[in-house]
């Protein structure tokens, strides 16, 4: 439901625990060893529960700012900041599931220890411990989710149908439930960003894997849903009426890619993405391939880099994925199809 509903970078995040399941129980162990022993709690017994803490971990994890990120322990008043966006979205799920607290009656003792257990966690000055561990597992996780979030973006906005996107998730939206997602947009910025963007495109062949790297301030996917929406508005029928088919990824190492190819009057786009971000696909980049249909001039061009690929013979994916977990490749067929 809308009330379990996190913003779209936050789910993308989570998703990457699903590959690093053994290292992810791992971590969760350790940080509830370091929080509790420090609160006297040697037997584990204390509240909160096993469940609201393990959903604690959860938010942490998926909702981390980004410009929080990579910058070893935040600044007290922006944790302090935070630390209240994370207590808020805790009491709702306390109250809501209903096993501890409620809306109606409110257990103030042990919405307290779970609160408190919130700041423990959250202290610059007394959690050294904690953040140590935590800081670096986070960073790692945050990186993986933005290839997550690069596809998730660059399909959306691909497949047939009409694309969703939610309001203020042009750059990065890594929020909560409500009340936390019902934060006012900050339009401008997105507006100054996308000029910024626009302006620069071009002139830097460069630019879209700087972005990767500078990935906090959100312009990598801002770039990717921009320039998928122009591609959009300079070809209405390719996407309205274009087909949807299936390209086959061949090689042993084919199964972390997907892609699929669309195509109207002569117009043609093949969309490649990577799945499993965790997964090492540069150790043998030949094993996976794709045959791309043939195009005028014999040259396809990508959408989001500008980068050209030529379209005869095999395409090694990985190469063509080096910069970006995903392409775009737009082309004239040579034989029309529909």
């Amino acid at each position: 439901t809308h009330d379990t509903k996190r913003g779209e970078d936050t789910r993308a995040r989570l998703a990457v625990l699903s590959e690093m399941p053994e290292e992810w129980a791992r971590q969760v162990q350790a940080w509830s060893r370091i929080l509790r022993a420090r609160r006297g709690d040697v037997e584990g017994t204390a509240p909160p529960d096993r469940n609201d803490e393990y959903l604690l971990y959860q938010l942490l994890v998926g909702t981390w700012p980004a410009e929080l990120t990579g910058i070893g322990t935040p600044a007290p008043e922006a944790l302090a900041a935070y630390a209240e966006r994370v207590k808020a979205a805790m009491t709702k799920s306390m109250r809501e599931a209903k096993v501890h607290s409620t809306w109606a009656a409110p257990d103030a003792a042990y919405e307290d220890a779970m609160l408190g257990f919130i700041d423990a966690a959250l202290d610059p000055l007394g959690s050294d411990a904690f953040l140590g561990s935590f800081l670096p597992f986070q960073e790692n996780v945050a990186k993986l989710g933005v290839q997550n979030s690069l596809v998730q973006t660059v399909l959306k906005l691909t497949l047939p149908g009409v694309p969703d996107i939610y309001q203020g998730s042009e750059l990065w939206d890594l929020s909560l439930v409500d009340p936390d997602n019902r934060r006012p947009v900050d339009y401008q910025a997105r507006a100054s960003l996308l000029e910024e963007i626009q302006a620069g495109e071009g002139q830097d062949p460069g630019a879209m894997s700087r972005r990767l790297t500078e990935w906090q301030d959100g312009s990598i996917k801002l770039a990717c849903t921009a320039a998928i929406l122009d591609l959009r508005a300079r070809l209405p029928n390719l996407f309205d009426q274009g087909g949807y088919d299936a390209v086959t990824v061949e090689g042993s190492s084919a199964d972390p890619f997907c892609a699929f190819v669309r195509a109207h009057l002569g117009q043609a786009m093949v969309v490649v993405a990577r799945r499993f971000p965790t997964r090492d696909v540069m150790q043998s980049p030949e094993d996976a391939t794709i045959q791309l249909p043939k195009v005028q001039g014999g040259v396809w061009r990508d959408a989001l880099t500008g980068q050209e690929v030529e379209g005869d013979g095999k395409l090694e994916l990985a190469r063509l994925l080096r910069d970006l977990p995903a392409a775009v490749l737009v082309g004239k067929l040579d034989e029309i199809r529909s």
